[in-house]
C-alpha cells in the first residue's frame, strides 16, 4: 500500500509540479479542508515521531567508545540544533545533510572498536561493533 501511495505521489509530482508539500495535491484534487487536515496530520505525526528518533540516536551513541560518558541531553541538543540548521537552508541544505549522513553511514558500516572487540568463552569474536554499525546505518536512512 505504501508503494502504491508513493508511486501515485511521484506521478502527481511529475504531471503537476507544485511549490509545496504533498498535501497541496489534496487541496487541488479533493478539497481545501482535506488538504488542511492532511497537512496538520503530517506535522503532528512528525512532532510525535521526532523525539523518538532522537532518543534512539542518543541510545545508539551510548554504545560508542566514550559515548556513554556524555549526557544524552547534550546529544539531544546537538541533534535539534543540526536539524534546525538544515531547515534554514532548504532543499540544498537537506541534500548536503543527507550526503553527510550517508558518509557517516558508510563509515559506520565498517565500525571497529577495540573496546567491544572481545572474545567469548569459545574463543569466537563477539560482534557488538557490527550491531552498533548496523544501528547507525539504519538510523541514517
Amino acid at each position: 500500500m505504501l508503494l502504491c501511495t508513493v508511486q501515485a505521489l511521484g506521478e502527481l509530482a511529475v504531471l503537476y509540479p507544485v511549490n509545496g508539500a504533498f498535501f497541496t495535491y489534496a487541496c487541488r484534487f479533493m478539497d481545501e479542508s482535506w488538504g488542511f487536515a492532511i497537512g496538520w496530520d503530517y506535522a503532528l505525526g512528525w512532532l510525535v515521531i521526532l523525539p523518538y528518533e532522537i532518543t534512539a540516536a542518543c541510545i545508539t551513541i551510548g554504545f560508542w567508545p566514550g559515548g556513554a560518558a556524555v549526557n544524552k541531553g547534550v546529544w539531544v541538543a546537538v541533534f535539534l540544533v543540526a536539524l534546525t540548521a538544515i531547515q534554514f537552508f532548504g532543499v540544498k541544505g537537506y541534500g548536503e545533510g543527507k550526503w553527510s549522513l550517508s558518509l557517516v553511514r558508510s563509515r559506520a558500516s565498517h565500525f571497529r572498536s577495540p573496546r567491544h572487540d572481545t572474545r567469548s568463552e569459545e574463543g569466537q569474536k563477539t560482534s557488538i561493533h557490527r550491531l552498533v554499525g548496523f544501528c547507525i546505518q539504519k538510523s541514517c536512512l
